[in-house]
């Protein structure tokens, strides 16, 4: 690993790296969820997040015909019950290995009848039905660095048909993190 690589990263994380040893330890997770909210209060860098991602998945459920989304890493579950309230006709699964943070999805969304929670290790769990697309947002940075390669390919293993990623935007979200320590 490179010097820049080892000083960015735990910038762009705020030191928030999940895995499976730290997501057992409730302090751990209540801080996940804390920064998740924190990431998603933002209404107008999320609008425009939405606007984009609702263009997309748009798009591959017309070229691929999409009928169920596997969202992975998806913590409380707040922009897959966005996209699952638009698009009722649609099955989803929302996937954490966070099972605090899946049971807080479940309490909070249980009202979005095409969307289910399940608490997974997405690397180490079998699927038997895969999905069509499978959405893996914001998470990927939050991956330690020995698992990411086979994290990333099996996400493209899993989905069946089309693949969503994003992660932050940088330099812009490292800068964000920096200025607000």
């Amino acid at each position: 690993m490179s010097i820049i690589y080892n000083t960015i990263r735990p910038l762009i994380t705020r030191g928030d790296i999940q895995n499976r040893e730290s997501v057992t330890d409730t302090a751990v997770v209540e801080e996940a969820v804390k920064l998740e909210k924190e990431k998603y209060s933002k209404t107008r860098i999320m609008k425009h997040f939405y606007d984009a991602f609702d263009m997309l998945l748009d798009q591959a459920a017309k070229e691929k015909k999409i009928n169920h989304i596997m969202d992975v890493g998806s913590a409380t579950g707040d922009v897959i019950a966005h996209v699952a309230a638009l698009k009722p006709e649609v099955s989803f699964l929302s996937i954490d290995i966070m099972k605090e943070a899946i049971e807080m999805a479940r309490k909070a969304y249980s009202n979005i009848p095409n969307l289910s929670f399940e608490a997974k290790d997405f690397i180490h769990d079998n699927f038997v039905d895969k999905p069509d697309l499978v959405m893996c947002l914001q998470t990927l940075e939050h991956i330690e660095d020995k698992y990411l390669g086979s994290f990333a390919d099996r996400i493209f293993n899993v989905a069946q048909k089309a693949v969503i990623v994003s992660v932050p935007r940088e330099p812009v979200w490292c800068f964000a993190n920096i200025a607000r320590f």
